[in-house]
């Protein structure tokens, strides 16, 4: 891989972070929240997160397990990806049921609130 690719590798990353960010409508340093939740049984430390997202800000560097997040997201919130009949709104939901545990999303969050139509 030249410097080149890998640049422009970072920036893709980048990319569908902000992407999924804006989808589920919470900021860049939730969806690294998120992502350590559905990745790890424990709670991250503060400064830990704190250290990876100024590398993400500053460097363009994305942790493995937040690149597998957000491109979960977008795959979800894709329409070939949820029901036919299902509304943007609804996708997103959709998408909030598939990558979240129970765990992982704030149990008030309206958006995990949700079923599938029959």
């Amino acid at each position: 891989m030249t410097m080149a690719q890998a640049l422009e590798s970072a920036t893709q990353d980048c990319e569908t972070v902000v992407r999924a960010a804006q989808l589920l409508d919470i900021s860049e340093y939730e969806l690294f929240l998120r992502a350590y939740g559905c990745w790890y049984p424990d709670t991250p430390d503060e400064w830990r997160i704190d250290e990876l997202f100024a590398a993400f800000m500053f460097d363009n560097a994305v942790p493995f397990w937040v690149r597998d997040f957000a491109r979960k997201v977008l795959q979800a919130t894709r329409r070939d990806s949820a029901p036919a009949t299902l509304t943007f709104a609804d996708r997103v939901r959709f998408a909030w049921k598939l990558i979240a545990r129970p765990d992982a999303a704030p149990r008030d969050d309206p958006r995990t609130d949700f079923e599938l139509p029959a």
